[in-house]
């Protein structure tokens, strides 16, 4: 299979790479820190930590393992689906814990789906054609990719925490479903002119 799962490439310092199970708990050290100082209000403590856990579940995804982090010998190969790491992590975020249609699910949604924002997210909020859409389904179509990168996920995070597809959230994308109402981005999703700016 594919081995671990690197969330860091090996640094020109010669460190070598950073497993996807070693930050999370790296994140999860800084979060209990955190928390002890108080800096962290407790009614967010369940949401924060579930956040943490998911957010780089996207990370399994060939194409930022070969291609981005140039980690060559993970399986399986197959790196056509360019998704970022963060949109693609909604998709490995059991159901129970992402209910896509309630105000805590599409909290949780945004909190990964946009912890890194990037110039090119407008391409899969505002498009009914994207990446994302068929990512989605060759998830739903092919089920033997599928369960290769869960058992990736599986052997990478060893039970720390529950790995399952989301395959209504799936099914939805795959539908052409708009990202945007299952997670609310930071930014408007309008553009006026660039005379209107210069103007202002």
């Amino acid at each position: 299979m594919g081995g671990v799962i690197w969330a860091k490439s090996p640094s020109k310092d010669g460190l070598p790479p950073v497993s996807l199970v070693q930050h999370i708990r790296d994140l999860l050290d800084v979060y209990g820190t955190l928390t002890q100082k108080g800096l962290i209000p407790p009614d967010t403590h369940s949401d924060l930590e579930r956040a943490i856990w998911h957010h780089d579940l996207g990370k399994v995804l060939p194409y930022f393992q070969i291609v981005q982090l140039g980690h060559l010998q993970y399986q399986p190969a197959d790196f056509r689906h360019n998704v970022p790491h963060a949109l693609a992590s909604l998709l490995f975020i059991p159901e129970n814990d992402l209910p896509i249609h309630t105000a805590e699910g599409k909290i949780l949604a945004a909190a990964v789906a946009y912890h890194h924002w990037r110039d090119r997210y407008d391409l899969f909020l505002q498009r009914r054609d994207h990446p994302l859409r068929e990512f989605a389904q060759k998830l739903v179509e092919d089920a033997a990719f599928r369960e290769a990168l869960l058992e990736n996920l599986r052997k990478e995070l060893n039970g720390t925490v529950t790995v399952a597809w989301n395959e209504s959230l799936s099914r939805y994308l795959a539908r052409g479903g708009k990202l945007y109402e299952i997670a609310a981005p930071p930014y408007r999703l309008y553009w006026q002119p660039v005379r209107a700016q210069f103007s202002d």
